[in-house]
């Protein structure tokens, strides 16, 4: 299983790959461009990571704001997340995680407000394609409303490693339309007839403004009003907190402006609109800051003092009580069905408001925060747990069952409907979790808009969910894995020889990316939940706890390299420490002094 993020970065490299693809008909094609088309011809990824939580007042015990973030990615990768305290002396105080030698804290929190990012959906990042009518015997000749319009080239030269590890120049070129970047494929070739065009978020620089601005943020307004001077990332969400008691929640990208009426009416294939009419392409609108992009005013946010959320689905739901309707559907699918996560964080969420968790109080303390949003909960697996266990009671000693059907159903009962490495029952679960799939074919009560916490629901108990209940008991017993395993014994980070055990798997807030189940060994972590932190703006100054769950070095002889896992195995997190004197006051503080030499002078 691949997290979120690193979808998101899979997707965006397929769509590159088909700029790369682009060759105009009759010109040399060379070994790159056809791999290019291969990858470009990739499925799409599906979101499967990355939370975040912001509470308002109404939402805590205190009255202090409060802010989570749980990003998912890639570990020991040349931009992995590294956490980091960037301070300015009386200009910059923000403590934080960098994307590898970004100068700018993406992630993170100042005395006064926190954040967190999470990707957007397909829709956001997958732009608008276009196909074009081209000039007969001129292919990079296209007709708009009748008049001939000519591609724009542009040539780039890079170095590119070749298979025997020697740098030599790649020069392809690209070629733009007013429809967007001309790409290609197998499934959407470049030919004497047609052309197909991209029209993305424009990649640029603006994403360091927009951080270095939130750095700076005393107030949401001003996350508010850095995002619309900017729209700065793309394909992302971002929730905030301030010290004032209020939450924010945002899309703060650039989305390519194109109404869902023109969709309707421009469709010439499946996702794909004309390229032949002047008025299905991007409307320009003067208060945009990018051309062929929907103004900030057009952007999905909200401020509220209960809460805003988001794990990686559309703006609707960023907070239950007050669904974010009425967008263009670029930015986002509305009244259609909840993720996995989203449903178990606004469980978690209205539960802990309300009071109806069996925890005391209403609203969050700091120490119930961490707990909750870690507390391992699988939702369908809790959701479906007496559906399964009489199911699989009925299955018992049919043709076909298992001989240890009857004892998984006893560990399936007694299972506490976590992925917490102490958790009876959680491989068996988890197992039969991958072999049933997540389509809607699982459940017996369908989506309803008007009750999107609740629905879909119930276990549909069809041939495959029994089939994948009797392969996941037979896949314990071939491999000798006990049915009432832990986590404990069978997922882990492997560090050498060592195995460091980790909780969460797929679908709960504690994602772990995986290499696939791999029998006897169960799941060896490749990434997911990386800089981890819980934040309370106190009038005091910052209050929490962080992780850096992969650590802080690549460098697999390094302490830090494992350190954090240790502790994250342990249900262990680092005090955030934000002030001078809390740093000083560290006993494991060291110090190294840069300074620069400009000129060689001494």
């Amino acid at each position: 299983m691949r997290g979120a993020d690193t979808d998101m970065v899979t997707a965006v490299r397929n769509e590159f790959s088909a700029f790369l693809a682009a060759v105009p008909p009759g010109s040399q094609v060379t070994a790159m461009n056809k791999a290019a088309a291969v990858q470009a011809d990739a499925p799409p990824p599906r979101i499967t990571a990355s939370n975040m939580i912001a509470l308002g007042k109404d939402g805590t015990q205190s009255g202090n704001s409060m802010v989570f973030s749980n990003p998912h990615w890639e570990w020991h990768t040349a931009d992995a997340m590294v956490a980091a305290h960037l301070t300015i002396p009386g200009r910059l105080n923000v403590n934080g995680m960098v994307f590898g030698a970004s100068p700018v804290i993406g992630i993170g929190h100042n005395d006064k407000v926190g954040w967190g990012h999470t990707s957007a959906g397909a829709q956001v990042r997958n732009g608008v394609r276009y196909r074009l009518n081209l000039v007969p015997g001129s292919p990079t000749s296209y007709m708009v409303d009748g008049v001939k319009h000519e591609m724009v080239p542009t040539t780039v030269t890079v170095q590119v490693r070749n298979a025997a590890g020697v740098l030599e120049p790649f020069t392809h070129t690209y070629y733009e339309t007013i429809f967007g970047t001309v790409s290609a494929s197998g499934a959407r070739p470049w030919t004497t007839t047609h052309a197909y065009t991209w029209k993305h978020s424009p990649l640029r620089v603006a994403g360091l403004n927009l951080w270095h601005l939130y750095g700076q943020a005393k107030t949401v307004d001003d996350i508010h009003a850095a995002d619309r001077a900017t729209q700065g990332v793309a394909w992302i969400n971002t929730v905030a907190a301030d010290s004032r008691g209020r939450a924010y929640r945002s899309v703060a990208t650039t989305v390519p402006h194109v109404t869902d009426e023109m969709i309707a009416e421009c469709t010439v294939e499946n996702g794909i609109l004309d390229g032949s009419r002047t008025d299905c392409a991007p409307r320009s609108d003067p208060d945009a800051l990018y051309p062929g992009m929907f103004p900030p005013s057009k952007m999905p946010f909200q401020f509220r003092d209960d809460y805003t959320f988001n794990a990686n689905d559309s703006h609707w739901l960023s907070n239950l009580r007050a669904p974010l309707e009425g967008y263009p559907s670029l930015y986002g699918s509305e009244r259609t069905v909840q993720g996995q996560r989203t449903r178990a964080g606004l469980q978690i969420i209205e539960e802990r408001i309300q009071g109806t968790d069996g925890l005391p109080g209403k609203g969050f303390t700091l120490e119930q925060f961490v707990g909750k949003t870690f507390d391992g909960r699988e939702f369908f697996g809790r959701m479906w747990k007496n559906e399964l266990v009489a199911f699989c009671q009925e299955l018992s000693g049919q043709a076909g069952a298992p001989p240890q059907l009857p004892q998984a159903c006893a560990v399936l009962g007694a299972w506490g409907g976590t992925y917490s490495l102490d958790d009876p029952g959680a491989v068996l679960y988890r197992r039969f979790s991958e072999r049933s799939g997540t389509g809607a074919a699982r459940f017996s009560v369908p989506f309803d808009p008007a009750d999107p916490l609740g629905t879909p629901r119930g276990l549909n108990k069809s041939a495959e969910v029994a089939n994948a209940l009797f392969g996941a008991v037979n896949d314990l017993v071939i491999n000798s894995i006990p049915l009432n395993a832990t986590m404990r014994g069978y997922q882990y980070r492997l560090v050498g020889d060592e195995r460091i055990a980790l909780p969460g798997g797929g679908g709960v807030f504690q994602a772990l990316n995986t290499a696939g189940f791999q029998g006897a060994n169960g799941w060896r972590g490749t990434g997911g939940s990386s800089f981890v932190y819980w934040v309370e703006l106190t009038p005091k100054g910052p209050v929490g706890k962080q992780i850096q769950v992969q650590g802080q070095s690549s460098d697999s002889t390094s302490a830090l390299h494992v350190s954090q896992t240790r502790l994250y195995s342990d249900r262990q997190y680092l005090d955030i420490l934000y002030t001078e004197q809390q740093i000083k006051a560290d006993p494991n503080l060291t110090t190294k002094v840069l300074r620069s030499n400009p000129g060689g002078r001494p």
